[in-house]
This record gives structure tokens, C-alpha cells and sequence, in this order.
């Protein structure tokens, strides 16, 4: 405000009022606020969906990418600058960053539509590329050219020191006469001298002293100023600093005081009146300038001294707080008190110099004569000196041209004989130097695209990259390397040896990304999901005290950086996500400015220097992180996901360091001494080339140079030959190793199977430390063998096998038939046995077009089937396929007809194909059975136990835990682990101190202050329902992260987080002993019959056999988790025998046998059937699996659990304990109305559910051997017999369970078999990047046309809404005919569902066209349209539906023309069921019209259709 007031006065505006309305209106004019935003990403949309003015009241300029004629104008503009370059190669150098520009953005655009990764290309990189360039070849011509120099200086003084040694040697003979004479005539003269001089010493005064006094006296005058003196007058209470120098000085020049009271009333001196008269004296200044320091009175000095000198506050430094003048005056004081000290001193001197001066006169005429021969005697001596020091000279020269003579052929010896053999050497350097200048400027800007740009593709894009910079440089006729490597090109191999044992992966992706780390401006951001670059930055940093710092640690991490930024430390910024803190960006863009001559940075609201040592790293774990524009700019982004060849190379060492410890590490140590051994080769090298070419003249004359040259030669020579033992050494050692080799890329080929099932769940992600550390415990594992071969096969088939078992252990049952699938893919495909065009029909069913010719047989084969053999016959093994289909379609029928298809006999030779290539048929014929076929393919290559996963053992996560590992359950519908981990947590005696919490609202504290109880007692914590505490995970994320090993208590366990406790296994003699003398003990204590203490070891044998069983031979199948059992099931079944009371057992002891028997049955059922999420009960198991149908088995998809299963055992043992007689009524009631039947709410779901438990819970189960549970007889009761006979029998089920076992029909396996069919190579296909990029990938325009076509052409066949009034008024509701308001209100539904559907189209047109903001919902449509699924905006009004998009419209246009067929014609004779909106009120509207057209109640009609 005050600003503007001067303007507005001129103006006549002088109020606040006033002043205000025009500093608003000049703001008006002349404010101008510039927001810029990115388009890309979510938050642009956002922040216009919420403040709708950013649109309607901006000017809206939407910057493109750079044209042609903007990419060229800034790259000529830069390169005109730069030297060295001529026209024409300065033009060929515009173009070919326009191209590379140009090709960079085609890849990027590649790389999202093949493999799902975004990478934007900006001017900012553009940007990037000239001046990295610029950089680039400007640092590596000067790097050139001082190499090729010092070589060339080498060999030059090389060749000088062999042509001087004979010159050298005459010269010394001919010097030697000389010297003797000389060294003779100045010894004679410096006698003479010696005794003709003599010694004359006047002492001068000591009043130089007091000099610099005076002067420091003099400037403290000159410092005070008139202004300054003004100031002070005018101040009425001056500071006491300013009164107290003022008091001085009046005492200093005698002025009297004047007399004031003090607090007391006490008179006391006051100088301020004093002073203040004083300094209004006119010639103040020039009074203390001129006053008379020689005669100071003693007793003003004294009281100076004792009252003003002697405080500490009265001092220069002091005064000049309160005034400039103080300050000089306080100097001036403070000279005077000096000066004279000093003055006293030189007094005494002065008489003393005026009595000397009297006395001088008199003896002037003696001292003249006596000068006049001294003068002569002086003349005499500087004649003789002169004649000494001539004569001196010639001696030393002549000593020195002898001695060096002798020195130089010493060191030519020397020099020629140390670096003689470097010449040849140093000449195909230099001459390689020479070549290399010529190529640096393609081979530079080459190195700066990938520097710029090519830091985020994979190390397959990056090649690609990088081979069309090569041949664009050769289309342009750039000199360049042909044979370009960026490693070779700006790597240095000493330094990239200090990486790789730095951990750095040894694969020349790896290397590329560290020297774009080492050569980019900007900071390096690395994705780095398998934490590679993690752990290299740590190991090369920490000798440079490297910080580690995380996001999620507050304000704290910014206060490491501003330290490590001062003081010049590394940082490392780990497991960021898709946006960076802002207040990073000072930090990320480098605005380092100067302060004071200091560089200097702002980070936050603190300032601190800035030191050009920092250096700053930033990582994060994510596989595939979206960073937008204005993150991509700021940094630099590497792909540091491993790359095969890395991986196999650490695998390899792995593996030797477990098999052969002491061969990895002699290998390691040798690496080490090696890269040693090079850098200080390296180091001597250059310090050689350094000391020649810096030597000036004659090098043989450098004693200095000569001496270096010779220790490090002598050091080089010694270093040389210990090197080249261990490299024989290491090469024997690498030979040794290579014998493992097939370790490490078996290995690295079942890492990436498993990395790539990310792409199916973002659960399923596991570390590389996780997969070695399984590897290590397989090579221990394994079968030892002397036969290497053999041994690496054994631990192949160990490592696989527990990999499988430990990754199922993660996969939910949907997705481990086709891990284990891709696993013997990916394992065939290493040893070359599947052709890849083969795989990728079988998930594509082919993507060339196929050939127009009629199907052959229409009656039985789909169109899609014929088409798809069609494509398939265009593949080499299978030409000719379809024109054996078309000549004879029926011995193909067969197949299409069998049960299983995958097992009949192929017509004529195409039986011979491989068991792969038969799943191509299959897929073409039936692609419902793809799923049992994969199975059986599986089957046959790796074995059965690759189709039977192990079901969850919990002991087992327990074993892979520890106090800082969490072990977290994913649960599924229908699944509740509590029950087990209380019991396992019994087990381990930890009950009382295992506390759980359920998470929610406000529990996120009571928590973490459990977990932190729980870390210092070791108690156990579990945190239940996590995904209600969204927000509080990064709080727990980053507990786990600051665990420490050292500190948590070992006992402690949290989020479902166990430990392993080993055990000795257990012999079954030591097991049967055990449990026998339990229950002997408890039927001996209790009244039991004898005939049933004699019944128990029966019972422990029995129970024995039944768990050796299970662990060694029942292994889980892929839908049933069956007969996984422990020690602990065992003691269960025990433990339920013994609670039977004996007052239970009939007094028969026949009786009493069958029915303690009948128990234990019970009871082993029980502890199985509750340990299994997939059991033989059929009650259980049908509730359970039918839900797999859909529609098809229960019309609702009730959420039965494990809790159900439990609880209905229970019962049924409760029941046959206290009844005599089987209660099947009351069983199938408690079972199907009250523990399962209480979740069914359909009625027609609970008449289904109770009539499969009649099936159950009948008496011919029991008293018919021949009862059936299935059409078939597949699924029966076992008849009576031993344990193995219904062991036998279970081995003999389907692992696949067939439609009749849940009461269906056997084509009720279709829909669901081609579900899975579909999900499965859906999810295969998503592993291989997505089945978009095949076609090249379309750019989002071309996605966005043919989005628009399609809501073109929906908006043209949608039909109006219905007319309800005009539906009504024709159709009016009436008592008879209760179908007139179904008609209307079927309408009203449709008209809901097409009202949503117009509206939502009609908005994406706009938004497409550029007319409307596309909001969420929107954007949401857009993306399911695209795929050709039904957005869910529409699913919410829609009747239910599983068809693609395309069928699900055709299917709407047929319910819609039913309607309107039914209004326009009358109700049809044959009413279309499915297509309803309600089908239920239909059918409750025809029992309404029967009723009252026969007048009955409509409580007694039921629908019999």
C-alpha cells in the first residue's frame, strides 16, 4: 500500500478506501499468473473437475511437442557455438538429433503398447541430448588430445636420451682438467679474504616501534565523520556504549563533569551534558586530530586506563554496535593510551640523541679522515670479493657440468632401460588415440541419446535404441565406431572393475546404466524392483559415508540431506513411489545460487551451503512405476531390473560359493588383487606420462623425473608380474567355475518365471535375497554326487520342486495349474524344445488372418474353431492340417465328442505331433478341455507332484519368519486362519502372550504401541483385518522397515509373523510308544472294559498308519488341499478318542469295541475334514465347489467357510455319540437350515442345498453296499475294509472333480472349463507383455477413434426410450392380467438402463471431441469400451451379464425389440425367460393370473416348468 501511495497522490486518491481500490485495479491490469500444468495423469482432470474456472476464466494455450523447424532452430543454435565442427558436419549433427528426437519418441510409443511402460519424451530431453553432447565430446577431446600428448612426449624424450649418451661421455673427459685448476686458485683467494675484512655494526634506534602506534592513532581520527557526530547529538537516550566511550574521551581532553542524582539522591558526575557540548563544538574533530599526544598528564592516562580501558565492553567492536562515530572515538582512546606507553620510552632516547648531536660536532673533523680510509680499505675488499666469487662460479659450474655429464649417462641408462619396451606400446596408442579423436563426435553423440534418453527402456528396447543411433550416424556419414559399445566407449575399465566388486550386476546392461549415472546432469532414479542398484549404491558408497533416507520418515530425512548437502555426502533416497516429495525439487533441478561467494541451495526454509561433492541417489522397488513428465525431467531414469545375463552370473557365483566355497573365495580375493593391481598400473602409467610430458628441456637433467620415472617403473614391473601369476591362476579358477555355468542360467530362467507373475497379481512379487537364499538350502539339499552332471541334475529337480511348493504357497488355487504350466514352458524353452510361434498360438489362437474356406463341419465345429485351424495350418509343423480336417471332418469328431480329448488317438500322422503341439489342436477342437490337457501336459514333463501343490502348512511359513520378516495372510472368501494360529500358537507355548487386534478406525495407534510391547517382551501380535486401515499401512509399512535384528526381541512376532523352532524328526516306534502309553494311562484311570483297553494299540497303529500315510503318499491335488497332516493331527485324533466318557460304552464289550471305534472313525474324519479346505464330505465339498458353476449350481454365491465345515462336524460326532440311532432329520436340519442354510437366501437355493444333503445324510449310505452318490457310481461310499482300501479308492478320484459329484450335469463343465480356459491364457498372455503390442501399437489417438467409432455406431442403433404412458394406456394394469404391469415396469427398467447408456455415450463423444471434460466415470467407460467390455457405469442399471460388450449390446437390442414386439403385437404365445429384466416378477405374475382366473390362492400354486 504504501508503494502505490506516491501514484495515487498524483491522482488526488489519498484515503485507505482509495488507496485500495487502486492498487486492486492496477493489479488488475498489470498482474499476469501463468499456471502450468501437465495434461498427462489424473491430477490435471482433477484439479479442472474442481475448479471448473481454471477452464471458463483462463486463456488456455496448449504447448505440442516441438515441430521439425523447432527442433532444428535450438540444436543449430547450440552447435554454432561449439568449436571444432565444420559446416557441413554441423548440419549432418542438427539432423541427427532431430532424428534421434524422432526415433526415441516411435520407441517410446512401442514400448506402452508392447510391454505396458510409459516413457515420455520431452524438450527437456531434447535439451538433454545437446548438452550432454556438448559436454560429452568437449570433456573427451581434451581427455584425447592430453593422452595422445603424453605419449607422443614419452617416445619423444625416449628417443632424445639415446642419441645424447655419446655426446655425454666425451664432454665428461674434456672437463676434468678444468676443474682441477679452478678448484685450486679459489681456495688461495678465499684465505686472503678472510683475513683483510672486517666487521662494522652501528645499531640504529629503537623509536621505530612507537611509529605504527602513531599511525593507528591518526586513522582512528580519520574514521569519525561529521554524520556520524550529528547522529549522536540527536539521540536523546543514548546507549550506554555510546555514553561511556563519550565519557572517555571528555576525560581524555580534561572536560569537567556535571553533577546529577543518582536512584538514591546521591550527586554523582554526569559527562553526558559534557559530551553532548562537546560535540557541538564546531571543530570537534579537528581538536582530537590535533591534540597534543606527546604531553599526555599522567593522572588522565591513569584514570583512562583504570576506569575505561580496563572494562570489557569498552572496545572498537563494542561501540561500533551502537554508532559508527563510537567506534572511532573508542579507537582513538584506545591509540592514545598506546602511544603514549610509548612515548615514555622514546623521551629518554631523544635527550639522549641531542646530547649525542653536541658531541658529533666535535669530533666531525677526526670521523672525516677516518671515513676517507675506510672508503679506500672497503673499495680494496669489494675487489677481492668480486675475484672470489667469479672464481667460485667457474669451480662450481665445472663441478656441476662433470657431475651431471656422469648423471645424465646414469639416467639415460636408466630411462632407456626402464621405458625401452614401452614404445612400441605407447606408439599403437597414440596412434589409437589418433583414430579415436576422428570418431569421438558419432561416438559422443551417440553415448549422449543413450545418456538422455535411454536410461528407462529395458535392456532389449535399449539395443534396439541404440542400433538405430549407430546407423543413423552411418546414413548421415558422422564418423563414428561401427562397432559401437558404450561400455567401451566412455567406460573405464579400472573403474568399472571397482563396480562390479562393488556388486554392481556383471552384464553390460548393468554397466550402462552405472555410466549414465557417472555422465548425466541430472540425479539418477533407478527402478529397481529386485533392489540391484540398491544394494551396488550402498557397497560403492559406503566408504564415503552414504546416508540412507526414506519418504516415509518425516521431517527427518530432510534434515540428513541438508547435512549431507553441506558437507559434501553421498545420499540415498530408497522406495519411492510414483511422485517425489516437492520439496525435493531445489534439490532435483540443482538451483544452487551464490551467497557471500558461497554456492548455496534452499531446501525447504533453510538455507545451506552447497557442497560439489554431494551426490544423490533415489530408487524405488516398483515393477513398473508411471512417473509423469514433470518427475522425468528432473531426474534421471534407469531400468536396473535385472537382466538375465546378470542374473546368471550372480546365480553362478552362488552356486560355487556353496558347492565350492573355497573356489569363490580365492576367485573373490583374486578380483579384488586384480582390480587393484590395475588401478595402480593405471596410476603409475599416468604419473610416468605425467613426469615426461611436464619436464621441460633436457629430461636427463630432471633428477626428480628421472628418480619417479625409475620407482615406478621398478614398482609397475613388480606389480606386472604378480599379476599375470594370478590371472593364470584366476583362469583356472574361471575354467573350474565355468563347469557350473548351467547352475546359473537354469536358475535365472525360473527367476524371471516367477518375476513375470507380477503381471497377473501385484501380490505376487518376489525379492531376488528371498530366491537365493531357496537356492543355497536346495544345493545343501540335494542328492551329493562325484559325477558333476549328475549333481547339477539332482539340484535342478530340488531347486524346482521347492520353488513350486514355496510359490504355490503364495498363488491363490486359480493360478497354480498355470505357474506350474509356464514353469515347464519356460524350462522347455531354455532347452529350445518349444518353438515360440507355437506359444503364442496356443494364447492367442494365431494373429494372422486366416484363409476365407467353408467350415467343413458346421453341424459340430464352431466358426471360431475352424478359423483358428485355419491360422494353425499356417504354421510350420502343422501345414497341411486343414486340408486333413476337411477331407475327413469325422475322425476329428471324436476328439470333439471325448470326455477327455486330449488322450484320443490323432487321425493319421498328426498322432506323431509332441504332447505341446497336441494342446493346439485341443485348443482349436475344444478349447474347454485347454485346462485338463495342460494338466496332463505338466503331468508328463515334470511329474505328478507338479499338479498336486502342497496345501498350506503353517509350520512351514513359520520356518521362513523371523522377528524382523512379517508373515501376512491374503485370505479369500470363505477363509479364517485365527482357529489355527491360536492352536499353533499353543502349540509353541506362546498362547497367553499372543495379542490380537482387529484393525479399523482408531486402532492404528493401539497397535503400533502393541507392536513396539511386543518387540521389547517378544510377545506375538496379529493384526486382523487389515484392508480396513488403508491409511495406517505406511505407519506399519514403516515399522517393519525400522526393525532391527540386533534390537527386537527374538520371541517377538507380528502381523501373522512366526518363527521356526526345529525338531529331530520322530521315529513311528518312538511315536506308537508315546501315544500308546497316553492312552493306556487314561483307559487304565478311567473304568473302561478291558476289551477296550486291548482295542488301543489297534487304535495307535491305526492312527500311525493313517499319518504315515498321509505325509508320504497323499499329496494335495489341484483343487483339493487333501491330506496335508502333522505331528499335531495326529495327537488330535488321540486326544478326541480320549474324551469319551465311559458311562457312554454300551456293557457289552463286543459293543463297546465297535462303538470306541466308530469314535475314532469320527475322529479322524473330524481332525481331517477340519484341517482341509477341500475334503471328501460331500456336504461340505458340494456347498463348497458348486459355487465354480455360477448360475449353473446356486443362483447366489454364498460366502461358506471353514467355520461352517467345522461346526457341522461337530454336530454330526455330537450326534452319533448320544444317540443310539443315526438322527439323519435332525443332522440335515442343524446342517442345512441352520449352519449352511443360514447364509442361503434364495428359496430355490435352500430346496437344492437340503435335497444334495438327502443324497448325504440318508440311511442307504450306510445299509446299501451298492449306494451311488453320482449317475456314474464314480463318486460312491468305499465298501467296508482296511484303511489302504480307502486310501486306494480316493487315489481314484478325478483330482479334477467331475459335474456329477455336485449333483450336475456333465456340460455344466463347458462355461465353466472355458472360463478357465480364458483366464488362463489371459493371464499367460499379460506374463508376455499383453497381447496389445503385437500390432504394433497404435498410439492413444488411434485408441480414441476407434473408441469414437464404436459409440458412433452404439448412439445410431440404440432405439428411443419406451413410451410408458402410451404402454400403459394401452396395456392398463388390470385385476385379470397382471402381465400388463410387468410389460411397464420391464420398460421402466430397460428405459433406466439405455437412459445411462445414451447419456454416457453422448458425454465421451464431447469429451472425445475435445467439447467436455471426461470425468472419472467417464474415463473409466472409455477404458472398458476399449477392451470391448460393458463399463461398469452401465452394469450398475443392467440386468446381469457376462458377454464381451459387442454381445451384451446384441443381446440388449433382442430384450428390447421383445418389448416392444409385446406392446405393439400383444403378449407373445412363447415368452422369452432370459431375456427379462426380472424374471421373477414375470413368473410371479403368471401365477397371479392362473390364481385368480381359477380362484384359488396363490399360496397354493407353484411353478412346475
Amino acid at each position: 500500500m504504501e508503494a502505490v501511495r506516491p501514484r495515487a497522490a498524483k491522482l488526488g486518491l489519498e484515503t485507505p478506501l482509495e488507496l485500495w481500490g487502486y492498487f486492486t485495479a492496477q493489479c488488475r491490469t498489470f498482474l499476469h499468473v501463468v499456471l502450468c500444468m501437465s495434461p498427462i495423469g489424473s491430477a490435471f482432470r482433477e484439479r479442472l473437475r474442481q475448479n471448473p474456472s481454471l477452464v471458463n476464466c483462463c486463456t488456455i494455450d496448449w504447448f505440442q511437442r516441438w515441430p521439425a523447424d523447432a527442433l532444428e532452430a535450438v540444436a543449430l543454435k547450440f552447435l554454432r557455438e561449439m568449436d571444432g565442427l565444420e559446416e557441413e558436419q554441423r548440419a549432418a549433427l542438427v539432423g541427427l538429433c532431430q532424428a534421434f528426437h524422432s526415433r526415441i519418441t516411435a520407441v517410446s510409443e512401442e514400448f506402452l503398447a508392447e510391454l505396458g511402460r510409459n516413457n515420455y519424451v520431452t524438450p527437456t530431453s531434447y535439451l538433454e541430448l545437446i548438452t550432454a553432447f556438448r559436454t560429452l565430446l568437449e570433456a573427451k577431446r581434451a581427455q584425447n588430445s592430453q593422452l595422445k600428448k603424453r605419449y607422443l612426449v614419452g617416445l619423444e624424450k625416449l628417443a632424445s636420451s639415446a642419441q645424447q649418451v655419446a655426446g655425454m661421455q666425451s664432454e665428461l673427459r674434456a672437463l676434468q682438467p678444468q676443474l682441477v685448476r679452478t678448484v685450486a686458485e679459489v681456495e688461495q683467494l678465499m684465505v686472503t679474504i678472510a683475513r683483510e675484512k672486517a666487521e662494522v655494526v652501528e645499531p640504529k634506534a629503537a623509536i621505530v616501534k612507537a611509529i605504527p602506534i602513531l599511525n593507528e592513532a591518526l586513522a582512528a581520527l580519520d574514521t569519525i565523520k561529521e554524520a556520524d557526530i550529528t547522529y549522536i547529538k540527536k539521540l536523546a537516550n543514548p546507549p550506554g556504549a555510546i555514553k561511556l566511550v563519550l565519557e572517555a574521551v571528555c576525560v581524555v581532553l580534561d572536560v569537567k563533569p556535571g553533577k546529577v542524582k543518582d536512584d538514591s539522591g546521591k550527586m554523582v558526575n554526569d559527562y553526558w551534558k559534557s559530551s553532548v557540548a562537546l560535540l557541538n563544538e564546531r571543530d570537534f574533530l579537528q581538536r582530537l586530530k590535533t591534540y597534543d599526544k606527546d604531553n599526555i598528564p599522567p593522572r588522565i592516562i591513569a584514570e583512562i586506563r583504570k576506569t575505561y580501558l580496563s572494562q570489557e565492553g569498552f572496545t572498537p567492536e563494542t561501540a561500533k554496535k551502537a554508532s559508527p562515530a563510537a567506534e572511532g572515538m573508542c579507537k582513538w582512546v584506545h591509540a592514545m593510551s598506546s602511544y603514549d606507553k610509548v612515548a615514555k620510552v622514546v623521551a629518554p632516547k631523544k635527550a639522549k640523541l641531542a646530547e649525542a648531536e653536541g658531541v658529533y660536532e666535535s669530533v666531525m673533523v677526526g670521523l672525516r679522515a677516518k671515513q676517507s680510509e675506510l672508503a679506500t680499505l672497503r673499495g680494496k675488499l669489494a675487489g677481492m670479493e668480486n675475484d672470489l666469487s667469479t672464481n667460485t662460479a667457474k669451480k662450481v659450474r665445472l663441478e656441476a657440468e662433470v657431475a651431471l655429464c656422469s648423471v645424465k649417462l646414469e639416467r639415460a641408462e636408466k630411462l632407456i632401460g626402464g621405458l625401452g619396451g614401452e614404445r612400441a606400446r605407447w606408439t599403437d596408442t597414440a596412434e589409437s588415440l589418433a583414430r579415436a579423436y576422428v570418431n569421438l563426435t558419432g561416438d559422443m553423440l551417440i553415448s549422449a541419446g543413450i545418456v538422455a534418453y535411454a536410461g528407462a527402456f529395458t535392456a532389449a528396447y535399449r539395443t534396439r535404441v541404440i542400433d538405430s543411433f549407430v546407423e543413423l550416424c552411418r546414413s548421415a556419414a558422422v564418423p563414428h565406431t561401427s562397432k559401437f559399445s558404450l561400455g567401451s566407449i566412455l567406460g573405464e575399465p579400472v573403474r568399472i572393475r571397482e563396480w562390479l566388486i562393488a556388486t554392481l550386476p556383471n552384464d553390460a546392461f548393468s554397466i550402462e546404466n552405472a555410466i549414465i549415472i557417472a555422465n548425466a546432469r541430472r540425479w539418477p532414479l533407478c527402478i529397481d524392483p529386485q533392489g540391484q542398484a540398491n544394494k551396488w549404491i550402498k557397497t560403492l558408497e559406503k566408504p564415503n559415508n552414504l546416508a540412507v533416507i526414506k519418504l516415509s520418515e518425516g521431517g527427518e530425512y530432510m534434515r540428513t540431506l541438508e547435512n549431507a548437502v553441506q558437507f559434501g555426502l553421498p545420499v540415498l533416497l530408497e522406495n519411492v513411489g510414483e511422485e517425489l516429495d516437492p520439496s525435493l525439487e531445489p534439490l532435483l533441478l540443482k538451483q544452487v545460487f551464490k551467497q557471500g561467494g558461497v554456492s548455496c541451495i534452499r531446501l525447504g526454509d533453510t538455507t545451506v551451503e552447497y557442497s560439489n561433492d554431494f551426490r544423490f541417489y533415489i530408487t524405488t522397488k516398483l515393477r513398473n512405476p508411471h512417473y509423469l513428465p514433470e518427475v522425468a525431467v528432473k531426474v534421471t531414469l534407469l531400468n536396473f531390473m535385472i537382466t538375465r545375463a546378470g542374473l546368471s552370473d550372480q546365480m553362478l557365483g552362488v552356486a560355487v560359493a556353496t558347492e565350492r566355497p573355497d573356489l569363490e573365495e580365492q576367485k573373490a580375493m583374486l578380483v579384488v588383487q586384480g582390480a587393484e593391481a590395475s588401478r595402480k598400473l593405471k596410476e603409475i602409467e599416468d604419473k610416468i606420462l605425467e613426469v615426461l610430458s611436464s619436464s621441460t628441456g633436457n629430461i636427463l637433467e630432471d633428477e626428480t623425473a628421472i628418480s619417479v620415472i625409475t620407482e615406478a617403473k621398478t614398482l609397475g614391473n613388480d606389480i606386472a608380474d604378480k599379476q599375470q601369476i594370478a590371472e593364470v591362476t584366476e583362469r583356472e579358477i574361471d575354467s573350474t567355475r565355468a563347469q557350473y555355468k548351467p547352475c546359473g542360467d537354469y536358475t535365472s530362467v525360473l527367476f524371471f518365471c516367477i518375476s513375470d507373475l507380477a503381471a497377473i497379481d501385484p501380490m505376487y512379487q518376489y525379492s531376488l535375497p528371498w530366491y537365493s537364499n531357496l537356492f543355497v538350502a536346495s544345493v545343501n539339499a540335494a542328492a551329493k554326487d562325484p559325477v558333476l552332471d549328475t549333481r547339477l541334475r539332482n539340484i535342478f529337480d530340488h531347486f524346482t520342486y521347492s520353488l513350486y511348493c514355496n510359490v504355490c504357497r503364495s498363488l491363490f488355487e486359480k493360478d497354480k495349474l498355470l505357474f506350474a504350466f509356464l514353469l515347464c514352458a519356460r524350462i522347455m524353452e531354455s532347452k529350445s524344445a518349444l518353438d515360440p510361434d507355437d506359444w503364442l498360438f496356443l494364447l492367442t489362437g494365431g494373429l494372422a488372418a486366416a484363409p476365407d474356406r467353408a467350415n467343413p463341419a458346421p453341424a459340430w465345429l464352431v466358426d471360431r474353431g475352424w478359423k483358428e485351424i485355419l491360422r494353425l495350418s499356417l504354421l510350420p509343423a502343422f501345414m497341411g492340417l486343414d486340408d486333413s480336417f476337411a477331407a475327413e471332418p469325422n475322425s476329428w469328431r471324436v476328439m470333439h465328442e471325448a470326455t477327455e480329448p486330449h488322450l484320443v488317438t490323432l487321425p493319421g500322422l498328426w498322432n506323431s505331433l509332441d504332447s505341446f503341439r497336441k494342446l493346439l489342436i485341443v485348443r482349436c477342437i475344444r478349447p474347454d478341455k485347454v485346462v485338463p490337457a495342460v494338466q496332463d501336459f505338466v503331468e508328463t514333463q515334470l511329474g505328478k507332484k507338479y499338479v498336486e501343490p502342497p496345501a498350506f502348512n503353517l509350520s512351514a511359513c513359520y520356518g521362513d519368519s523371523s522377528p524382523t520378516t512379517p508373515l501376512i495372510f491374503v485370505l479369500s472368501a470363505g477363509s479364517d486362519p485365527t482357529a489355527a494360529l491360536l492352536q499353533f500358537a499353543g502349540e509353541k507355548n506362546m498362547a497367553s502372550r499372543l495379542t490380537a487386534v482387529s484393525l479399523g478406525q482408531g486402532q492404528g495407534p493401539k497397535a503400533a504401541a502393541l507392536i513396539a510391547e511386543g518387540i521389547a517382551s517378544g510377545a506375538w501380535v496379529l493384526l486382523q483385518n487389515c484392508h480396513l486401515a488403508p491409511s495406517w499401512m505406511p505407519s506399519l509399512d514403516k515399522i517393519c522397515e525400522e526393525l532391527n535384528p540386533e534390537t527386537v526381541n527374538p520371541e517377538f512376532r507380528y502381523l501373522r509373523h512366526f518363527n521356526l523352532l526345529a525338531l529331530a524328526q520322530v521315529s513311528d516306534d518312538t511315536l506308537a510308544h508315546i501315544f500308546r502309553t497316553i492312552l493306556d494311562w487314561h483307559l487304565t484311570s478311567l473304568p473302561f472294559s478291558p476289551a477296550v483297553r486291548q482295542a488301543a494299540p489297534a487304535i495307535i497303529q491305526a492312527t500311525l498308519f493313517l499319518y504315515s500315510q498321509s505325509i508320504s503318499k497323499l499329496l494335495p491335488t489341484p483343487t483339493k488341499s487333501h491330506y496335508v497332516f502333522n505331528l499335531r493331527d495326529f495327537a488330535r485324533v488321540v486326544q478326541g478318542c480320549m474324551m469319551l466318557p465311559p458311562s457312554s460304552l454300551p456293557v457289552d464289550g463286543g459293543a463297546a469295541v465297535l462303538m470306541f471305534k466308530r469314535l475314532w472313525v469320527h475322529e479322524v474324519a473330524r481332525v481331517f475334514q477340519d484341517r482341509l479346505v477341500d475334503d471328501q464330505d460331500r456336504e461340505w465339498l458340494m456347498g463348497q465347489e458348486r459355487r465354480k458353476f455360477g448360475p449353473l449350481g446356486f443362483n447366489i454365491s454364498y460366502g461358506f467357510d471353514d467355520g461352517d465345515m467345522r461346526i457341522s462336524v461337530r454336530q454330526l460326532h455330537m450326534f452319533l455319540s448320544e444317540n443310539e440311532e443315526v438322527p439323519y432329520a435332525a443332522l440335515r436340519y442343524v446342517t442345512g437350515e441352520c449352519n449352511y442354510g443360514g447364509r442361503v437366501t434364495d428359496d430355490k437355493d435352500r430346496i437344492l442345498l437340503n435335497t444334495l444333503l438327502k443324497r448325504v445324510y440318508c440311511p442307504e449310505i450306510i445299509l446299501d453296499p451298492m449306494y451311488k452318490l453320482s449317475a456314474s457310481g464314480l463318486y460312491a461310499p468305499p465298501p467296508e475294509g482296511p484303511r489302504s482300501s480307502y486310501l486306494a479308492y480316493i487315489d481314484t478320484l478325478p483330482i479334477i472333480p467331475l459335474p456329477e459329484a455336485f449333483g450336475l450335469h456333465a456340460n455344466a463343465d463347458i462355461s465353466k472349463d472355458q472360463a478357465d480356459t480364458n483366464a488362463m491364457f489371459s493371464s499367460l498372455l499379460s506374463m508376455s507383455g499383453g497381447g496389445g503390442g503385437q500390432g504394433g501399437g497404435g498410439g492413444g489417438s488411434a485408441l480414441e477413434e476407434r473408441v469414437a467409432a464404436v459409440v458412433a455406431q452404439c448412439l445410431q442403433r440404440l432405439p428411443a426410450d419406451f413410451d410408458i404412458e402410451a404402454v400403459q394406456k394401452r396395456w392398463p394394469v388390470l385385476y385379470e392380467e397382471s402381465l400388463n404391469t410387468v410389460l411397464a415396469q420391464e420398460m421402466s427398467r430397460f428405459n433406466r438402463l439405455l437412459g445411462a447408456i445414451r447419456g454416457s455415450l453422448k458425454a465421451m463423444d464431447l469429451a472425445l471431441r475435445g467439447l467436455q471434460v471426461m470425468s472419472a466415470e467417464l474415463e473409466a467407460a472409455f477404458r472398458s469400451i476399449s477392451i470391448a467390455q460393458v463399463p461398469e457405469l452401465w452394469r450398475k442399471v443392467s440386468y446381469p451379464s457376462l458377454k464381451p460388450l459387442g454381445s451384451y449390446l446384441d443381446d440388449l437390442y433382442r430384450r428390447l425389440k421383445m418389448l416392444s414386439d409385446w406392446h405393439e403385437q400383444g403378449p407373445p404365445t412363447l415368452f422369452w425367460l432370459p431375456g427379462f429384466f426380472f424374471v421373477q416378477s414375470f413368473l410371479t405374475a403368471g401365477l397371479q393370473n392362473y390364481a385368480r382366473r381359477h380362484t384359488i390362492p396363490i399360496d397354493m400354486v407353484r411353478d412346475t416348468g
